[in-house]
């Protein structure tokens, strides 16, 4: 079994300064990925990134919510 502790992972800010992204899991790890799991802290409100062809699912761990429109 693996273990990944998020605090050990370094947090990559995005290219719209709104936020950073820890990655814990990539599948293929080189190459073009078909499976992420990752966890984002939102520091500012901003568009969602376009990640053509992917389906995102995701979950508020904590904090006021994610409101989309």
């Amino acid at each position: 079994a693996m273990r990944v502790e998020a605090d050990a992972v370094p947090p990559v800010p995005w290219k719209n300064g709104g936020g950073v992204t820890r990655e814990l899991l990539r599948w293929p790890a080189e190459g073009d990925w078909r499976l992420r799991l990752s966890l984002a802290d939102i520091a500012a409100d901003g568009p969602f990134s376009p990640f053509p062809g992917v389906t995102r699912w995701f979950a508020v761990l904590e904090g006021a919510g994610v409101a989309l429109d």
